[in-house]
């Protein structure tokens, strides 16, 4: 038996963490490489796997029955340790692998501390890395007497006061039990917590750190806004321990006023700065909350005033050891490189509708564009279109560029970046639809043309600030993707007499849907491409019918049947054009001879094909029964049968005034004359109409 006592114990408490025990055992593996250590654990109850694992790594593992108390639990383990210092890790955490100034800490025996804080990154998402950090007593002298209290988020105290705390600022445990707490893969977890976090407040009702831990906790519960208030309370009543919590409570006091819209916001942010003004719950959360404040009532004042505040504390918390000491009872939320873009986005907008367009470029380029999200990337896009201003700025088009390159950054993991890409794309795609319906596309073009080849937006502006046919074919075929283009450059290009398909770039028959049903959606009228495509010369390749017919199917399913002017007629008449040539070329001749075995949009273009025959040759009668089959089997199509009925109804008047006789017409004339001379719901009217002579020129007078 090893009688040498271990100069470090690991102390971990664990129940069914399967998911992530491991990575934490594994993690504290250099530790052991250069010190003698042990790792000691308690099994609270586990049933999926994770004690064997436990078992495997560990020096000591133990049961003991959990009975709703954290604190007996660490307790337990505690009094199984024997090294001179315990570490005190949880199975969601993980030692980072840069331990260096924990093992130097440890060979000069903690210099005579009996505890020191470690700093502890709570991660928030589980893509991006986000976290906010606290710091803690995790590395405990054993010879301090040190004991947990606490059902839940327990804390240790020790034999004596302990007066000053060294903090080991680069030993970092990283956290990700938080991620997912507030939805529904938490519930169960949420649900131990707060019944925890009651019962410890029922037997501390005064307890300033309960109360601040079941408001961390308990944003969803009906009691919260009790809670809230009482937490101010306390605070300005100065109830014992009010200068640790109380920056906490106010700064959730704070927030809670700002997302409920509260008319506390400006007292209660006016107590923590009049009570807390170095605090830097204060100086960065409150603030972080009166800039979102602001910004939501168009306040450009005092989003620049509090912004400027704000990234004053937000670069002096870098180097200030007071912000580590303000993070031992709490955590600053809003001290994160995304909360920075934010501000400085916010500012950038505000600068700019203020005329200070100077700044508002320097402050945006300030950003720590790998630092941001997806909702920021999109954010800060909307702020550079909306001021229009910025765009004139010399320095805009190296911002553009610093923008785009920040975001392809792999930081802090290739799928945030990637999550910023797509969120760029879509959102600028996005500004080049909305553009367009304005009529300022080309605006747009000049907001994305700095970047160029690099990225699809600057291909998009490329191609929309060119007009030239052959300078156009060279942009497009260097298109590895479709998609890589927004459709409006792909109408642009075509409306320039770019001849589409490319023979270099062919395509399938669901890309070209795809691309008709981008240009349609983005506001272009596809009936012009249409005509200009059907008349497009020496245009008979297969690639050409299949283009034509996406475009004809997705122009006639945009069609408005309820004009009776040209505009539907002509697309129907294309659509028409198109299927004549399409059907003849892809179906056999047994298959048009049996409408329903095809494809809905090509069963209606056979008896369009049908109608348009029989139409011109003034066949109709035949036009009404072929409408009335192909209302059978085309219902879908309802809006388009009633519109061509109308044409038949509009040919047969046509037809027939232009075969009246000067008798009829003259009959007609007498008819109208003494029809004019009653009002319309005159008896007299009704039987008029019934008689023989009225219906021999009805149609003349009716229309």
């Amino acid at each position: 038996m090893n009688t040498m006592l271990p100069r470090l114990s690991v102390a971990i408490i664990f129940r069914d963490e399967f998911r992530c025990i491991e990575r934490c055992l594994r993690s504290l593996a250099p530790l052991r490489e250069h010190l003698s250590c042990e790792i000691v654990m308690a099994d609270t109850g586990s049933r999926d796997g994770s004690r064997a694992i436990a078992e495997h790594w560990a020096d000591t593992v133990f049961d003991f029955p959990w009975i709703d108390d954290f604190a007996a639990a660490r307790n337990a383990v505690l009094d199984r340790c024997r090294g001179d210092w315990i570490l005190s890790v949880d199975c969601d955490e993980w030692l980072d692998t840069d331990t260096a100034e924990l093992l130097r800490f440890l060979e000069r025996d903690g210099d005579g501390y009996p505890c020191a804080n470690l700093v502890v990154r709570n991660y928030l998402l589980e893509i991006g890395g986000e976290y906010v950090s606290s710091t803690g007593p995790r590395l405990l002298r054993r010879a301090a007497g040190p004991r947990f209290v606490g059902r839940i988020h327990e804390y240790p105290r020790f034999s004596e006061p302990v007066n000053a705390v060294p903090h080991l600022q680069q030993t970092v445990l990283h956290h990700d039990g938080y991620i997912g707490l507030n939805e529904k893969a938490g519930e169960r977890k949420r649900a131990r917590n707060l019944k925890l976090l009651r019962q410890d407040l029922r037997e501390r009702p005064e307890n300033l750190r309960a109360l601040m831990e079941f408001i961390e906790s308990g944003m969803h519960e009906p009691d919260y806004a009790s809670h809230i208030r009482r937490g101010v309370d306390l605070t300005l009543a100065k109830s014992p321990r009010w200068m640790d919590y109380g920056p906490y409570l106010l700064r959730y006091a704070v927030r809670y006023a700002m997302d409920n819209s509260l008319p506390e916001l400006e007292a209660w942010s006016a107590r923590a700065r009049e009570l807390f003004p170095r605090h830097y719950a204060t100086r960065l959360d409150v603030t972080y909350y009166l800039i979102s404040a602001a910004e939501e009532a168009g306040d450009d004042a005092a989003v620049v005033r509090e912004g400027r505040a704000w990234l004053s504390a937000y670069a002096a918390a870098k180097r200030d050891a007071q912000f580590f000491a303000d993070i031992v009872n709490g955590q600053v939320l809003s001290n994160t490189p995304l909360n920075e873009a934010y501000v400085r986005c916010a500012m950038g907008r505000s600068l700019a509708q203020t005329g200070a367009e100077a700044e508002a470029m320097a402050t945006l380029r300030g950003i720590d564009f790998s630092g941001i999200d997806g909702t920021v990337t999109h954010k800060l896009l909307l702020t550079l279109r909306e001021q229009g201003a910025l765009a004139d700025a010399p320095d805009f088009p190296e911002l553009m560029r610093e923008f785009w390159a920040g975001i392809c950054i792999p930081e802090p993991s290739p799928a945030r970046a990637a999550e910023r890409r797509n969120a760029f794309l879509e959102r600028s795609f996005s500004i080049f639809s909305s553009s367009a319906k304005q009529g300022r596309l080309q605006q747009a073009a000049a907001m994305f043309l700095p970047l160029g080849e690099d990225c699809p937006a600057g291909e998009t502006a490329r191609v929309l600030a060119e007009d030239d046919p052959e300078k156009l074919k060279v942009l497009l075929k260097r298109q590895e993707r479709l998609e890589s283009l927004h459709p409006l450059a792909w109408a642009h290009a075509l409306r320039c007499g770019v001849p589409f398909p490319l023979p270099e770039k062919p395509l399938d028959s669901e890309r070209f849907d795809t691309l008709a049903l981008g240009m349609a959606d983005a506001g272009e009228d596809l009936a012009p491409l249409l005509r200009q495509a059907l008349c497009r010369e020496g245009a008979d390749s297969w690639q050409d019918l299949d283009w034509t017919r996406a475009l004809a199917a997705e122009a006639l399913r945009r069609c408005d049947w309820t004009q009776d002017g040209p505009d539907p007629l002509e697309t129907i008449r294309s659509f028409t054009a198109v299927e004549d040539r399409f059907l003849s070329r892809c179906f056999t001749a047994d298959a048009l001879a049996h409408p329903p075995a095809l494809p809905s949009v090509h069963r209606f273009g056979l008896y369009a094909v049908r109608f348009f025959a029989q139409l011109d040759a003034g066949d109709y009668s035949a036009c009404v029964e072929t409408l009335r089959a192909a209302a059978g089997s085309c219902p879908e199509r309802k809006e388009a049968l009633r519109f061509l009925m109308r044409r038949v109804e509009a040919a047969e008047r046509e037809q027939a005034q232009k075969n009246a006789t000067p008798e009829l017409l003259a009959l007609a004339e007498q008819v109208r004359t003494i029809l004019a001379g009653y009002p319309a719901d005159d008896p007299a009217v009704r039987e008029l109409k019934k008689t023989e002579v009225y219906r021999k020129v009805a149609y003349l007078i009716e229309e």
